[in-house]
């Protein structure tokens, strides 16, 4: 009967590790500054390192004339990578768009989070209804973008950016 309880407790320490472990892996989204170590405004190059894998720096085709680069960062699933990270002409950062729950801000709101725990989280945030999208907006620029989708009533998506 010892014998049992000790396994039981050893398993329960183990199960307890692995939570933290997971929880210590997410990537803290600083409202209006970033991601980890990587911020608005600095050098693309300089924040890859700090984001991980990466596709490379590639002209983003959705700007026209305008010289804009993306970098895709993670594994690509169900067609989104888990990071896009956007950067001007002249190589600095101006949005990081979070769409797994990877990356969860300071006050536990992620990819997944409901809408009621964002609002709840961020009380006073102005919002924007569309027919596919709640759009809520915190601060004044920069911002960070909370995009709950209406069918799930779950945030899609946190963008954080400078314009």
């Amino acid at each position: 009967m010892k014998m049992q309880r000790r396994f039981g407790l050893l398993v329960f320490a183990a199960l307890v590790a692995l939570a933290v472990a997971s929880i210590a892996t997410a990537t803290v989204i600083h409202e209006g500054k970033g991601a980890g170590q990587a911020r608005l405004g600095q050098i693309d190059t300089s924040v890859a390192r700090f984001l991980g894998k990466h596709t490379g720096l590639q002209r983003d085709p959705n700007y026209g004339s305008r010289v804009v680069y993306v970098t895709d960062f993670g594994t690509k699933r169900a067609g989104r990578y888990p990071c896009e990270m956007l950067s001007n002409s002249t190589h600095r950062v101006f949005q990081f768009s979070f769409n797994s729950p990877v990356y969860v801000t300071a006050r536990g709101i992620k990819v997944g989070s409901s809408e009621a725990d964002l609002t709840s989280a961020y009380p006073g945030m102005k919002r924007s209804h569309t027919p596919k999208f709640d759009h809520y907006v915190l601060g004044a620029r920069p911002y960070t973008d909370f995009w709950v989708l209406n069918s799930t009533k779950r945030v899609y998506q946190v963008i954080v950016r400078s314009k």
